[in-house]
């Protein structure tokens, strides 16, 4: 089965083990749930059938760390990476109390839903019990047009996230039975900032500047900042009349709809740009409904441009503002180094999803096509370019604050829960009723794996399932806290046991969840491998950042379980860290024994991103300093090594005596050619090759040909 015919396969086997998020979907525009896509290899969501990509230019560096910022289209509509906001669209019946308010929090990709009466915790309505939650801090009298309504909301992992009060759109009063707000409004609320375990703060500015920006255009400016100190600034296009507002929030707000023209983000350290990404839309207008999208292109630092082109549809025959029926669909997407692929889509909308389904993608020479069987409500049938077929049955899930106004509900597209392969074996999948996640999956052969979970959707228990039929075996057991009063730490596991019951122990530290100990099972002797983890608090001048400084290892006897820190002796290693600024990467790693004997350093140094330039040790008997270049968006190009301990023995020529790698790329990021070789110099100015390897790519991005290469 060839690579690409496979990757599917891939994909979900993949998944039983890992829980990432493959994109993050905003449907902010739809009024419908942002979902977590299961993405096929060529853009296709296989779940709903929609298209949807992500651009191949971001602001992420190690450096910035949580301030890393990416751009996609989630099939409905385009938006970024930190996308953080909630809605309040509450839909009741006449009569209901005003107070209650349901909203949807969007966070890292993800839908939350939530009911709020008065102040105080809000009730979980989610399908996926993770732990997170929402707390109203303040609230908006009834019928007023003063007050501020205040959430925070808290992620599973201890994620504080505060919003802005939201702006407000008055509805007409209504005095039905169906779809009315008790309240008379809806809202959306901004992100005002986002604290993070380790104590990294994301702020996001409250009101706007304008002015013209450095390349002559005027613009409206507002930054998200860094505690570690990187700023993004985002600048958009407005007349040099325009009226700066005066409610906090309001220019983030704007982000939701994804509706600026033009959309500046530069990555800053300092007051200096480091790297930036410009965005340009052009819209069209739908009689009656507002503005879709027609383009988006998208420029780099150096110059590099992705173009998508697209197509206005109505999503269904719902009307706002229960569901906007507006979509913008992309027909067309040209990467950087000129790779077309076009998109076609069926002709009737999937009412279910409110969605418009595609029915083939042309990359180079190659077509996907894709067909949906209502019937079994809604498998996907995959015909790739050698005719494989691959069949998907995902689940079905629904945004628990959709009404029926109108005949319309909001379904969420699932994950699979059978995959059946080109050459007809089938992969079954059941999800747990709780947490929607995946509760036992079995592979053709018959194996398998059962998954135990708790009310938070922790794994708590793993089971294989033999081919052969036999009594499933537990192979891993995990405990949690079962009371969540800190969620810095209630989600971390406590202990851990393997087939054989071999327990590991952890400890975490209550003020920012950093692990504490780790304690491994005994050994013959009785025992026990303890790791000890010490941390300093940084004052960033806005919050404090929590950083490991120091880990010990050691042997411990039962006896010495209580002890806070390893004994003082040789056997004792130790690991001490200093960092870079104010960021998590390491400056200096030093190991030592418990005695601070034979010390070995290891020293980094970093350009603005965040990225090696050079390491110097661990020796500090010989020059083993090793050095990194990059080019302006951060791709690698020389790596080259130390110089070597012994002396030039060519007499004929000049000495090349350190070892060089060289990295060559297309605009789409594929390397193309690496050199091996050698020079002196440390930026690989007077490098010389002495072989090589070509890739060669075909026209839909595919490695077809590896040559190897001598002058």
């Amino acid at each position: 089965m060839s690579a690409l015919k496979s990757t599917l396969l891939l994909f979900i086997l993949t998944i039983v083990f890992f829980n990432d998020k493959v994109l993050a979907q905003d449907n902010s525009a739809a009024r419908l749930p942002v979902i977590t896509l299961e993405q096929d290899f060529n853009g296709v969501d296989v779940t709903s059938g929609s298209y949807v990509t992500r651009s191949p230019f971001n602001l992420a560096n190690p450096a910035a760390s949580k301030l890393g910022i990416s751009t996609y289209f989630s099939g409905r509509s385009f938006g970024f990476s930190l996308n953080t906001y909630f809605r309040d669209e509450t839909y009741t019946s006449y009569g209901f109390d005003p107070s209650i308010r349901e909203l949807t929090v969007v966070f890292e990709g993800r839908s939350y839903f939530f009911k709020c009466t008065g102040v105080g915790a809000c009730v979980d309505l989610n399908y996926l019990k993770d732990g997170s939650s929402l707390v109203r801090l303040s609230m908006r009298p009834a019928f007023s047009s003063t007050g501020e309504d205040r959430y925070r909301f808290t992620y599973r992992d201890g994620t504080l996230v505060n919003f802005f009060d939201p702006t407000y759109t008055a509805l007409q009063y209504c005095p039905d039975d169906d779809g009315c707000n008790a309240a008379i409004y809806h809202a959306y609320g901004y992100a005002s900032n986002i604290k993070y375990p380790s104590g990294e703060m994301l702020t996001f500015d409250p009101l706007i500047t304008k002015g013209y920006d450095t390349d002559g255009v005027y613009r409206a400016f507002s930054n998200i900042q860094s505690n570690l100190g990187y700023t993004l600034n985002f600048a958009t296009e407005v007349p040099t009349n325009y009226v700066i507002p005066t409610k906090a929030g309001v220019f983030w707000q704007r982000q939701i709809l994804a509706e600026d023209k033009d959309i500046k983000i530069t990555l800053k350290q300092n007051n200096i740009d480091v790297s930036w990404v410009q965005g340009k839309r052009t819209f069209e207008t739908i009689p009656n409904f507002g503005l879709s999208l027609k383009t988006f292109e998208q420029i780099d630092s150096i110059g590099r441009v992705s173009k998508w082109e697209f197509q206005g549809k109505f999503s269904s025959g719902c009307f706002p503002p229960n569901i906007d029926i507006r979509q913008s669909v992309i027909t067309r997407e040209t990467s950087p180094g000129g790779i077309v692929t076009e998109i076609k889509y069926h002709d009737a909308v999937n009412r279910m999803f409110h969605l418009w389904q595609v029915k083939s993608v042309k990359r180079g020479n190659n077509t996907w096509n894709y067909t949906y069987d209502s019937s079994v409500n809604p498998q996907v049938t995959v015909t790739d370019a050698y005719g494989g077929k691959r069949i998907t049955l995902p689940s079905i899930g629904y945004n628990p604050l959709s009404t029926a106004n109108g005949g319309c509900t909001a379904a969420i597209p699932g994950k699979p829960t059978r995959y059946t392969d080109e050459l007809n074996r089938v992969t079954n999948v059941k999800l747990d009723t709780n947490s929607n996640e995946i509760a036992e999956i079995t592979y053709p052969s018959g194996h398998g794996y059962i998954y135990q979970r708790d009310a938070r959707s922790n794994i708590t228990a793993t089971y294989e399932k033999p081919s052969n039929g036999t009594s499933s075996v537990i192979i891993y057991k995990a405990n949690y806290t079962s009371n969540c009063a800190n969620a810095l730490v209630c989600n971390q596991v406590n202990w851990t046991e393997d087939a054989k019951g071999n327990r590991t122990n952890y400890t975490y530290f209550e003020s920012h969840g950093g692990i504490k100990t780790k304690t491994m099972p005994s050994n013959n002797d009785g025992v026990y491998r303890r790791d000890f983890y010490f941390y300093e608090g940084l004052n960033t001048g806005n919050g404090t950042v929590y950083r490991m400084i120091r880990q010990e290892s050691c042997g411990l006897i039962a006896t010495q379980l209580t002890a806070t820190t390893c004994p003082v002796n040789a056997d004792t290693k130790v690991q001490s860290t200093i960092y870079w600024k104010k960021t998590f990467l390491p400056e200096s790693v030093t190991l030592t024994d418990g005695l601070g004997n034979s010390p070995l350093t290891t020293i980094y140094s970093y350009n603005d991103l965040g990225l090696i330039v050079n390491t110097n040790g661990p020796r500090n008997d010989i020059n083993d300093v090793s050095y990194r270049t990059y080019d302006a968006v951060g791709r690698l190009i020389f790596e080259i090594s130390p110089l070597p301990g012994g002396e030039c023995q060519n007499t004929g020529q000049a000495c090349r005596v350190r070892k060089m790698v060289k990295h060559y790329y297309n605009k789409d990021d594929q390397e193309v050619r690496t050199e091996i070789g050698s020079g002196n110099a440390i930026n690989g100015s007077d490098f010389l090759w002495s072989s090589a390897l070509k890739m060669t790519y075909d026209n839909s991005g595919k490695l077809i040909k590896t040559e190897e290469l001598v002058p």
